[in-house]
């Protein structure tokens, strides 16, 4: 009987540990606000790839005797192109699975200090500060890989005028 007892004892507190670490998890990911973060950078790389195709389609359309009809039937084509490139994930889809790598990494009481300091004012005054880096850190590579991009868009074009000449 000691023995059942021992092991019904054992097995709540397992799970009442199991249940206190995933809550610390949830916890953790809200308060660095992980979902903002990849809802963000999501929104801005997908922004910037837009601005990207719209330059080149531009480029390439005016560099060619392309009639309206036909003009307009390229940009419906890349332009579904360039939707059927973007991830199909979530922002919640990438936290969960960012959450269940990063949290594993760490024992219970890591976690729960991690929490404590995610929740203090420091702790949020870093969560907004890394919102406001991220946006300036993905605008700086992007502006970066402008000039990069401008080339292999005027090489792209030139082969194909050369290839239709």
């Amino acid at each position: 009987m000691k023995i059942l007892w021992a092991t019904v004892l054992i097995t709540c507190c397992t799970l009442c540990h199991a249940g206190s670490r995933e809550e610390n998890a949830v916890r953790l990911i809200k308060a660095q606000g992980i979902v903002e973060m990849f809802a963000q950078q999501k929104a801005q790389t997908s922004l910037a790839a837009k601005h990207q195709s719209e330059d080149m389609l531009q480029q390439i359309t005016s560099g060619f005797n392309i009639n309206d009809n036909l003009k307009k039937k390229f940009y419906e084509i890349s332009n579904q192109f360039m939707s059927d490139l973007q991830s199909s994930s979530t922002p919640e889809d990438m936290t969960k699975v960012w959450a269940d790598l990063y949290t594993s990494k760490f024992t219970d009481s890591e976690l729960e200090e991690l929490v404590k300091y995610a929740e203090s004012p420091l702790g949020q005054k870093e969560r907004e500060v890394s919102q406001q880096a991220l946006s300036e850190f993905t605008a700086h590579f992007v502006q970066l890989s402008k000039f990069r991009y401008e080339q292999a868009i005027n090489t792209y074009i030139t082969a194909i005028k050369k290839s239709f000449s």
